[in-house]
């Protein structure tokens, strides 16, 4: 497969029926930031349900990568299919910054995660030729895939992982969906409050918004004094 030079998407009003069937957490994004700010806002959205990373990764970036082969993978998540159909295309587009909600499929390599994040932000910083714009993430609510308790199996892996490429990434920021997730319910039915999270980081590291604090608390270290533990 060779990237597409057109994705034939079209911009819509959000009325009833644009919204019905666009991402919910992009949509409550965009509009605490409209109503916020008192500009309006579009939203470009390139998703697909079930999706892994490496298939919303160039060719170039993910071989640089040299990982081992992918034969035996669904078609839909071959490398590069989603990236040169609903990202290269879009390329050229004037953006302010970018949400990412994506990883239920990489949990049976968290390691390999923390690679190949960064290389698709790196990449596609490249691709827009903009600098290093804001890219914020939400790391995957607990959902329970009973598949086990060890690495690769269990997804508080990857949402480790995830919190570690807070480290790989420049300019980058992650809302925590822990508390609005379900071990039943592999996506959270709290859309609103994910978006409005992301929305959070946006106005405050990105249009320098004042009073609020824009991400949930992030261990730094553990020291043990006595019979406690106490964390920071």
């Amino acid at each position: 497969a060779v990237p597409l030079e057109h994705s034939g998407g079209q911009w819509k009003c959000h009325d009833s029926g644009a919204v019905a069937n666009c991402s919910a957490t992009a949509y409550f994004f965009g509009k605490y930031l409209q109503e916020v700010l008192g500009i309006p806002v579009g939203i470009v959205i390139s998703a697909w349900n079930g999706s892994n990373i490496e298939t919303w990764m160039s060719r170039e970036s993910f071989r640089a990568l040299d990982i081992l082969s992918v034969a035996k993978r669904p078609v839909h998540q071959m490398p590069s299919l989603l990236y040169n159909a609903m990202i290269y295309p879009i390329r050229n587009l004037a953006v302010k910054g970018m949400i990412w909600y994506q990883g239920e499929a990489n949990i049976d390599a968290p390691d390999l995660y923390t690679q190949l994040f960064p290389a698709l932000v790196n990449d596609w910083r490249r691709q827009w030729k903009i600098g290093e714009f804001p890219f914020y993430y939400a790391q995957i609510a607990p959902f329970n895939y009973n598949k086990g308790e060890e690495k690769g199996k269990n997804s508080a892996f990857l949402r480790e992982a995830q919190m570690k490429c807070l480290r790989y990434i420049p300019s980058s920021g992650m809302i925590v969906l822990t508390d609005v997730g379900d071990a039943h319910t592999i996506h959270p039915m709290e859309k609103e409050t994910v978006g409005n999270r992301f929305a959070y980081l946006a106005l405050g590291r990105t249009y320098g918004k004042k009073g609020f604090p824009v991400t949930g608390p992030l261990y730094r270290s553990m020291k043990v004094e006595g019979n406690k533990a106490v964390l920071s």
